[in-house]
């Protein structure tokens, strides 16, 4: 009874795997040069996005099945999954090998583009690949697809070769938002600043042009435009996004505007937390601040100087200090929690200043909530009054439940030759400025 209700399951698992690889018959099949298969297995969208290799249910009935019956079944597949990529599509691929029938991985350089009306290009935002063995595969994130076509249109590139292909729609049919445009030049007044959009600039290729925004951010009829970094973004009623344009077959677009307050922002006094002077060291060296009473209440838990090269620290104890080459070659800074504490990492060729705040789930000053995602600036001046240029490469965070740490890096100008700063940190989320404007699109006019 037992083994006939086994083969029943076993015999509907099959069944299962035999619809799936109806549906994925859909997909087509790319033949590199070397002989080897690129297939596609599926486009997904979402904050958490899935590929299963086989039926949920196929995959459940493996894992309760005896291992010799895995001779017959083969092992479970467990599903690929990305998450965290709000707007992007997930384009599932895996390489095989038809003369042996392996699946083998997709190795670099390897690009994947969407083809759009007019055949406009949009590159792959990202890429994630899954294992090496048995079922290898990989994911290419894309932000922007012609999504009024019947099909969808991509294209596979490795070196010289090419090769495009198409797709099923997912959503051939549907009806999106219709949206109304507004005459240009426009101004917003955002916060006490006036934001002008005049329209928008094309760069680059005709197949791969870059779209840049003009206009001024002014304050009291004066230019305030050093005041702010600016993140501009394009979007669509059909829900695509980007930072580089959109497809020409939309007619109508939203220019989006985030304004993140500079160091050349007219902070007040009490917006600026003063980390005091600071002497950036040479190659391979070091130097950590030492702490005041003010420093703690608002959660600054250490400010650590590092010159070029490699080094690690664990709760502000040094570990690791190397010049540059003789340690791990890289740019790379990360952030971990673990027995002996919180502990960093950073391999630059470049001086750094880090900064690490600690909060609890209530919040202090410098991160007001327990919340990490709060802007910071770093106002650093010379000697002499004049601003210094630092950038912010990399911010990371870490957490045990109840509270949280961020290590900000910040890195020195390769420019300035200047070595003593005197050191300011803003916390300002009211300063950040944002507008929207929707548009014709530039291609209709």
């Amino acid at each position: 009874m037992m083994l006939a209700a086994a083969g029943a399951l076993l015999l509907t698992g099959l069944a299962l795997c035999g619809l799936q690889l109806r549906e994925r018959a859909r997909y087509p099949q790319v033949t590199f040069p070397d002989g080897t298969v690129l297939m596609v297995e599926g486009l997904t969208s979402g904050p958490m996005q899935e590929l299963r290799l086989e039926p949920e249910f196929w995959t459940v009935l493996k894992k309760v099945l005896p291992p010799r019956w895995h001779r017959v079944t083969g092992p479970p597949l467990l599903p690929r999954r990305v998450e965290g990529h709000q707007g992007q599509h997930a384009l599932w691929l895996s390489r095989r090998d038809p003369a042996s029938g392996k699946y083998l991985s997709l190795d670099q350089p390897f690009k994947v583009e969407a083809v759009t009306a007019g055949g406009i290009l949009f590159e792959a935002a990202g890429s994630m690949g899954f294992g090496s063995g048995e079922r290898a595969g990989y994911a290419a994130m894309l932000r922007v697809l012609d999504w009024r076509a019947d099909t969808l249109r991509l294209r596979v590139s490795k070196g010289d070769w090419q090769s495009e292909f198409s797709i099923p729609n997912p959503k051939r049919g549907q009806r999106f938002e219709s949206w109304e445009a507004q005459p240009l030049p426009r101004t917003n007044r955002v916060k006490g600043f006036d934001i002008v959009l005049r329209g928008l600039r094309a760069f680059g290729d005709t197949n791969q042009p870059f779209w840049m925004p003009q206009g001024e951010i002014e304050r009291d009829g004066r230019w305030a435009g050093s005041w702010f970094t600016t993140h501009w973004t394009f979007e669509d009623p059909t829900g695509n996004s980007g930072w580089r344009g959109l497809p020409s077959s939309e007619p109508i677009w939203k220019v989006r505007l985030v304004a993140l307050p500079s160091p050349q922002f007219p902070f007040s006094s009490d917006e600026l937390f003063p980390i005091g002077r600071i002497e950036m060291p040479g190659p391979g060296e070091f130097r950590v601040l030492p702490g005041r009473s003010d420093w703690t209440n608002a959660g600054l838990h250490a400010v650590l100087l590092t010159g070029p090269g490699n080094f690690a620290f664990t709760d502000g104890r040094n570990t690791l200090a190397q010049r540059p080459g003789e340690g791990a070659a890289g740019i790379s800074t990360s952030l971990g929690l673990g027995a002996g504490g919180w502990r960093f990492t950073s391999d630059r060729l470049q001086p750094m200043l880090h900064v690490l705040i600690r909060s609890p789930q209530l919040g202090n000053r410098l991160m007001p909530g327990g919340k990490a995602n709060v802007p910071f600036v770093l106002c650093a001046r010379r000697p002499d009054g004049e601003p210094s240029a630092w950038s912010m490469p990399n911010s990371s965070v870490a957490g045990d439940g109840t509270e949280t740490v961020l290590h900000l890096s910040f890195v020195l100008d390769p420019s300035e030759t200047h070595r003593v700063f005197d050191a300011s940190l803003a916390v300002a989320p009211t300063r950040v400025v944002e507008s929207e404007w929707i548009i014709a699109s530039p291609y209709q006019r």
